[in-house]
Formats: C-alpha cells, structure tokens, sequence
C-alpha cells in the first residue's frame, strides 16, 4: 500500500476532484491506492450525484463499463479491498460467488475465528460438535 496520510475530513468537492485525479492519471502505480476521505464501513464512499455510492463501484464502472448485470460487484485482485483500494488497475466486475472466493484465496473473508464477532475458537466448535447427550443449554453455559 502507498503510504497513507490517514482519514480526514474534507472540504466540499475536495473527494470528487481526488476520484477524478486518480481516475485521469495516464499511468496507474502498481500499489493500491488507498481512499484517505469517508468510509462506510471499511469501505470507501462518496456522495455521488446526490446519492452516497462506493468509490470502488463507480471506479470499476467508469474503467471497466457497466456491470454485466446488477448482482456483479466491484473486486479486487489486490484483496484490499477491506482497506479502501481504489486503484483501477485492481478492479474488475466478478459475482458475488467469485468475489468471496477472492477474499478466501487472499485471506481477507472473515470466517470462524477471523469473523469480528466470533465468540468460539475452532477448537471450541470442534469440541462442542464432539459432545453427545448434553442439553444445548449446558454446552452454552460451558463455552460462553
């Protein structure tokens, strides 16, 4: 990643005329371009004629064309799209089914114990699987 000066607030216009500027570059860096203004998420977003819109989105369409159809998203062949990559050169139109596989080969989906409200070790669930006859309440009182 380029180094990032960190989130800051921006004045009117100020994020349009960033996404133009990168959008307009005639040569784009091999390293991911982070988005240093809002995020909705861990995601990067704009106000976008009148309406709040995905920097990532309106990126891939405007390199890329118009999605194949509704369901496609914007991917990243980075797999940093979790920290707001918005470089051309990484995106591409994929479904659903193809950007979550992306995110398992880059190791970025968050499953099991990655998950940011996972409760349960691998090894807890493994164990918990493992119990017979216990009434599903005891086994919550043991794990938590």
């Amino acid at each position: 990643m380029a180094p990032s000066t960190g989130y800051r607030r921006a004045k009117n216009g100020e994020p349009r005329a960033y996404l133009e500027s990168v959008l307009s570059a005639s040569e784009q860096p091999k390293y991911c371009i982070r988005w240093p203004y809002a995020l909705n998420g861990n995601r990067a977003a704009i106000r976008f004629n009148g309406k709040a819109a995905l920097v990532s989105r309106i990126v891939c369409e405007r390199v890329n064309g118009p999605p194949p159809s509704p369901y496609h998203e914007a991917a990243h062949s980075c797999g940093n799209g979790h920290e707001a990559c918005i470089n051309p050169d990484h995106l591409r139109w994929a479904t659903s089914t193809e950007n979550h596989a992306d995110m398992l080969e880059h190791g970025t989906r968050q499953r099991g114990e990655t998950h940011h409200a996972s409760i349960l070790t691998e090894v807890d669930v493994i164990q918990i699987r493992a119990i017979r006859g216990w009434m599903h309440k005891d086994i919550a009182l043991l794990y938590g």
